[in-house]
């Protein structure tokens, strides 16, 4: 054997090498695209617009026609309050319209010009008596304001509803947005009006950038987040294009930005 030979390598030395190096640079390369990925998603939850269903008077609760997590169309009637006064208050004025009908014909026989006049606005006011008894009552059917889940109730049979307090609240799963708070350095990646990417696991949905918050704000405690808590923050809020049935109210996801698109 010469010289030359015991310094060479062996072949398969030589080929187990390039294999490792080759293996090196696609777990570094791989890694960093990893880690870009991570840095330009933003942890948020999906949320959805909620009605907070409320009476338009006051009156005592007699029924309550749904359950937390009842499918309702808009237009469904959710609760009923006690309408016992609106009928009556109906019945009442129904007979001030008799009452100025049998006045207007006797003003027509025997009354001047000025009593006719004034039998007759003495009937149209008691048919307008009538028309608000009607709408009154008609508030006593509280109504959904538009297709969701009831999500919660928040009033009970016997109890005294009153304006502008919720007996439950609707969530429209077809209307979902997602909340993300972007870090101040970040802001400039950020438009109203952008195209996203909202990521849940494996799977991804189209979304639009719908409000960006003009003042900021320190990261909030609820935030899950791997990046590093900046100390000022932006809300963005997301609109989800397609949601789909595997986004739901509460889910966390991440939200790619890509490309402001800035010109």
């Amino acid at each position: 054997m010469t010289s030359d030979d015991r310094k060479r390598p062996p072949l398969p030395a030589i080929v187990a090498l390039a294999l490792l190096i080759a293996a090196g640079a696609w777990w570094w390369w791989n890694t960093r695209a990893g880690d870009a990925q991570t840095t330009n998603a933003l942890a948020g939850t999906v949320e959805s617009t909620e009605y907070r269903v409320a009476g338009a008077i006051a009156g005592r609760i007699t029924t309550i026609t749904v359950e937390e997590g009842d499918v309702v169309e808009a237009g469904d009637v959710l609760a009923l309050l006690d309408a016992r006064a609106f009928d009556l208050q109906i019945e009442q004025s129904e007979q001030g319209v008799r009452a100025a009908r049998a006045q207007l014909r006797q003003a027509k026989d025997d009354g001047s010009d000025a009593d006719i006049e004034l039998a007759q606005a003495r009937l149209e006011q008691a048919k307008a008596a009538v028309a608000l008894a009607k709408i009154q009552k008609g508030y006593a059917s509280i109504k959904a304001p538009a297709a969701g889940v009831v999500t919660a109730l928040s009033a009970n049979v016997g109890e005294n509803a009153s304006p502008g307090n919720a007996l439950m609240t609707l969530a429209d799963p077809n209307d979902l947005w997602v909340r993300v708070y972007v870090p101040e350095p970040r802001l400039g990646e950020v438009r109203v009006g952008q195209s996203v990417t909202v990521l849940d696991g494996e799977d991804s949905y189209p979304g639009t950038v719908s409000f960006v918050s003009t003042e900021a704000e320190f990261t909030p405690n609820t935030v899950q987040t791997e990046e590093n808590r900046a100390n000022l923050v932006y809300e963005v809020r997301v609109r989800v294009n397609a949601p789909g049935e595997g986004l739901r109210p509460g889910l966390p996801v991440d939200v790619e930005l890509g490309s402001s698109g800035r010109p």
